[in-house]
């Protein structure tokens, strides 16, 4: 019943493909960011190990037409695409380069030469991992080989952002901080793995070693960031006479462990800057569950995880804030919880008519079947 339900799902996200512009599913806050492509084309892609031969076929061919154009797009963004865009990127090329003081070329999304600073490393860490993940599953390493030097200006952008001997960087709404945010942290890991990968497989030791180097430095961080709860309870910066200094006793008494974002504008913690929004909020724990990001919660810090996603009933859902625990992160993320994976599928909405993520859902239920751990997601 799991594959009949795959199946149709990947008909019907053949389909979409087939139908629609694939131009919209990277538009993010009316921006042509390419990044934002991941999670779901992650989701699809690792569906086809699912699929029948020809489903599969049918989709490779089909992603290499309508999605692989837009995964490096550098040209001016068409017209037709006006409405879904802000003035200010309309009829400009879809990316902004700036030349570091040693002639490096730094690539990114416009207008993000002027918006987010450290976000920016972000959405391009997701960049390089679709291409990297698209062009091995599609089996298009051609694609990989043809664009190298594109490729290596995204990858510029992210060593180029930190002063790595301090471990600092600075981002626009937090000033300089430790390391990064926990979103950034992981994806960024993953970005540097994905061009390690690539590098490797072109021969280019240099940008592979020194990729696998950032790579480390931010599982590093992203250790920091989860050891540091007693520091925040002992150390908290928040004064009694804040406003919201009741929303943030709440929140730790809610949260025994939490994570830390050390930073110099925007306090210490999460639970500083938004309690309930961000503390609780699955995208500020994990905004995108590649494998190379779920192993170190699940295999390093596997009680944390589950302490931030185990049910909490006591409290109203604006201060639980996680939302339902998917399959996937059931399976991938956590060693117990209340729930199956096969039960949490059964009791999902539809996402908004999201096909890829129903995929995700389903393969995770799939594999909890099978025994097959997110390991074999990176390492066939």
């Amino acid at each position: 019943a799991l594959l009949e339900q795959l199946d149709r799902l990947l008909g019907a996200s053949l389909t979409e493909l087939r139908e629609k512009p694939f131009f919209p599913k990277a538009v993010w806050n009316r921006k042509f960011v390419a990044g934002k492509l991941e999670c779901g084309f992650s989701d699809l892609l690792d569906a086809l190990r699912y699929a029948d031969d020809k489903t599969a076929a049918a989709l490779r061919a089909e992603l290499m037409r309508a999605a692989e154009p837009w995964l490096l797009y550098g040209g001016r963004i068409p017209a037709e695409y006006d409405p879904l865009l802000r003035e200010d990127v309309r009829g400009r090329s879809a990316l902004a380069a700036v030349t570091s003081p040693t002639g490096k070329v730094l690539l990114t999304y416009r207008p993000n030469e002027v918006d987010y600073a450290i976000d920016s490393c972000c959405w391009e860490a997701l960049r390089l991992y679709a291409v990297w993940n698209y062009a091995r599953i599609c089996r298009r390493p051609e694609f990989v080989r043809g664009n190298w030097e594109r490729i290596r200006q995204f990858y510029n952008l992210i060593p180029n952002s930190h002063a790595w001997p301090l471990g600092i960087s600075f981002d626009s709404y937090a000033g300089i901080r430790v390391g990064n945010g926990l979103q950034e942290t992981g994806i960024m890991h993953a970005g540097m793995c994905a061009t390690a990968r690539m590098a490797h497989d072109l021969g280019d030791i240099e940008t592979r070693d020194r990729a696998a180097y950032y790579a480390t430095m931010q599982l590093c961080g992203l250790v920091g960031a989860m050891s540091a709860n007693s520091y925040l309870r002992d150390h908290r910066p928040a004064v009694a006479g804040s406003t919201r200094d009741a929303d943030v006793q709440f929140c730790e008494y809610l949260r025994k462990i939490h994570y830390v974002e050390f930073n110099e504008n925007g306090g210490l913690s999460q639970n500083v800057i938004n309690p309930p929004k961000l503390l609780n909020s699955i995208s500020s724990y994990i905004m995108t569950q590649l494998p190379e990001i779920m192993r170190p919660y699940k295999e390093v810090f596997p009680g944390k995880t589950e302490d931030f996603f185990m049910p909490r009933f006591m409290t109203s859902a604006n201060l639980r804030g996680q939302g339902p625990v998917t399959p996937k992160i059931r399976v991938y993320m956590l060693r117990t919880y209340p729930k199956s994976a096969l039960e949490l599928l059964r009791n999902q909405p539809d996402l908004n008519g999201d096909l890829w993520r129903q995929c995700a859902n389903v393969c995770a239920a799939l594999d909890s079947l099978g025994g097959i751990s997110y390991r074999k997601l990176w390492t066939k």
